[in-house]
């Protein structure tokens, strides 16, 4: 607009100094966009403020709705940033959209004149996908009956996993469908889980898994094989007891799965678990049965006595001990007549 004052007498009409201004206006935007991170439930969209209507910009942000008009869009529905105000591009980061749903998004801009709203874009939430899941090929902890894996949930598929956890089986390809499983937690992240159960000297294979609502993944598939357990022996028991030496027997109820290479006795005074600092007495390998003459016994003294076997998983002793106290000669004593 352009301006001046003016006076009237009867000479006539004068006139100021034109002066010249322009009326405020609500701010100017570019079209909504471009975006960026699409998810199953969550986008980044920008925005641009080219012109800001010759007025302080108060707000901006982007606002979206299921319909193609940004009056339509829920109190919830808006993303406002009041600090930091300029021309110039911003973005904001979408969350809590539902997946493989349409929304229609406006990037917006506040003065005192008013909102101004740019031209909108329409986009599709992805869709729910499988969760991604890893494996790790180290696997620990490898007993006759145990065994420790670890894995990684990298991607929930754009949804909340469930569960998540580990299958094994004695045949490739294990799934949650088996009874050979284990869960873990739920989330995305690193967990890891103590397997039991395994029989010894088995191949497994194993896998780790997730779930969410869509369906169930499983990482890269591992095989192990269980070892060998420690031997099992029956209870000692001895006979023919004199002062400095006792028959012993036992024998050994299972080997473990792994040859025997190393069987006997050891006792001690004390009735504490066996110690190598403890006498042993070393028998020949053959067959199951145990038998030994322990030697060198003090008279008059309680002894505790198991009996053991070696293979190459380690020693196991009889589950209980066998104890008894040598005897001494008799005390006699001569009187006069």
């Amino acid at each position: 607009y352009y301006v001046r004052a003016y006076a009237i007498n009867s000479t006539g009409v004068a006139y100021g100094l034109t002066e010249t201004f322009e009326t405020a206006t609500v701010p100017t935007l570019t079209a909504t966009g471009p975006i960026s991170n699409l998810k199953t439930t969550g986008v980044t969209v920008t925005g641009k403020i080219t012109d800001t209507g010759r007025l302080p910009i108060l707000a901006r942000g982007v606002v979206w709705s299921l319909y193609n008009d940004p009056l339509t869009a829920a109190p919830g529905n808006k993303i406002e940033y009041k600090s930091g105000i300029d021309t110039g591009t911003f973005s904001a980061s979408i969350e809590n959209l539902k997946p493989e749903t349409v929304y229609f998004m406006w990037a917006y801009a506040i003065n005192e004149a008013g909102i101004s709203y740019a031209t909108g874009l329409s986009l599709k939430s992805l869709a729910i996908q499988p969760p991604t899941v890893t494996t790790s090929d180290s696997i620990n902890a490898i007993t006759g009956y145990t065994a420790q894996f670890s894995g990684e949930v990298t991607d929930s598929g754009g949804d909340s996993v469930t569960a998540r956890g580990f299958v094994w089986s004695t045949t490739p390809n294990p799934t949650i469908a088996l009874s050979m499983g284990m869960q873990t937690g739920a989330g995305t992240g690193t967990f890891s889980g103590l397997i039991s159960g395994l029989q010894p000297k088995t191949k497994y294979y194993a896998r780790a898994y997730a779930s969410n609502s869509k369906d169930t993944s499983y990482g890269e598939e591992v095989s192990f094989t269980t070892r060998g357990v420690i031997p099992t022996l029956s209870n000692v028991s001895t006979s023919n007891l004199l002062m400095t030496t006792v028959a012993a027997q036992a024998s050994i109820s299972a080997d473990g799965g792994e040859p025997v290479v190393e069987r006997g006795f050891i006792w001690n005074t004390n009735g504490a678990s066996p110690t190598t600092g403890d006498s042993t007495l070393k028998l020949p390998r053959s067959g199951p049965d145990i038998n030994g003459t322990l030697r060198f016994l003090i008279p008059g003294t309680t002894y505790y006595v198991w009996a053991y076997a070696t293979n190459f998983a380690g020693t196991g002793y009889s589950s209980s001990f066998v104890t008894f106290s040598t005897p001494t000669l008799p005390t006699v004593t001569t009187t006069k007549p």
